[in-house]
């Protein structure tokens, strides 16, 4: 009878060398994975140096604002003024006088339009003949249910579906249901108007989407960027002229500008020497302890 030959020690040993393969294969690929869940860190934004001489260019423009104007985007049909009033710190598409200044109580960074300030409610289609559905007692069913009686609808309210006014910055005016506020007339507020149009709403976009995933500690951001445009309006370049010290709020703004790229027919009286539109811009952010974000409208610097 030949004698059994013990397999269990070569066995052994088998799963042994398997089980130390294993394990050096998962150290050896280990740091490879942590590179790959690794996420791109996004790139910094830098804040460009300016040429000794181009900044005192924008020092000069910020000295002769002595009395600046903010851009307010009101467009109604009221008569406009052909004198502009002295003490007007806004200016818009025509003059306008108004007894008593005041500003919106409801406001958002684009106003509302001036068809979303009287657009009529849609009239009940009363002529339209209703089928009525047949009483249970009409079938002959000895039952008693009544049909119960629709939900009472509430009417909208109409400021909130008009939409709100343009926010204005000056707690010395009083508040009140729309802005009125003297204006004077600017040759190229409808430039400047479009430029606001525009980067508005994708600023506030970015900027809902950077809180969403941080919150800075409470406080007030201002961006301030120049915005270079060629004699056919496409964007050039964006300048941070002074971080608002959250590198997401400034690169928000950057974004922004480069979502849209191109601005058609600039005024030629905005060119400079060399050929091309300058114009500076303020993105201020306020974030609360507790109300959240509250973005300012862009402000034109110069």
């Amino acid at each position: 009878m030949a004698e059994e030959v013990d397999e269990t020690i070569p066995r052994r040993r088998l799963w042994f060398l398997a089980s130390l393969l294993a394990l050096l294969l998962h150290l050896a690929i280990f740091p490879l994975k942590i590179d790959w869940l690794r996420l791109p860190s996004p790139p910094p934004v830098e804040v460009q140096p300016i040429d000794p001489s181009r900044l005192e260019t924008i020092r000069e423009k910020w000295r002769k604002k002595t009395n600046p104007k903010e851009l307010l985007l009101k467009r109604d049909s009221a008569p406009a003024d052909a004198v502009a009033p002295d003490d007007a710190r806004y200016f818009s598409d025509r003059n306008r006088r108004v007894e008593k200044e005041q500003r919106a109580r409801r406001t958002a960074i684009l106003p509302k339009s001036p068809s979303a300030r009287a657009r009529p409610r849609a009239a009940p289609e009363r002529d339209r003949p209703r089928r009525s559905l047949p009483s249970v007692s009409e079938l002959g069913l000895p039952l008693a249910l009544s049909r119960p009686a629709p939900p009472a609808r509430s009417e909208p309210d109409q400021e909130q579906s008009s939409g709100a006014d343009q926010w204005v910055r000056d707690d010395r005016v009083p508040e009140g249901g729309e802005n009125l506020l003297n204006t004077q007339q600017s040759v190229y507020y409808s430039f400047y108007a479009r430029l606001y149009e525009s980067i508005g709403p994708l600023w506030q976009s970015r900027l809902n989407a950077v809180y969403q995933s941080q919150r800075p500690s409470p406080g007030e951001y201002t961006t301030v960027a120049e915005v270079i445009l060629d004699a056919e309006g496409a964007l050039e370049d964006v300048h941070i002229l002074r971080s608002s010290g959250i590198e997401a709020f400034d690169r928000a703004v950057i974004e922004s500008w480069r979502r849209i790229s191109r601005f058609p027919n600039p005024p030629r009286g905005l060119f400079e020497a060399d050929g091309k539109v300058h114009t500076g811009w303020n993105f201020t952010v306020q974030v609360g302890s507790g109300t959240g974000l509250q973005l300012l409208p862009p402000k034109r610097a110069y």
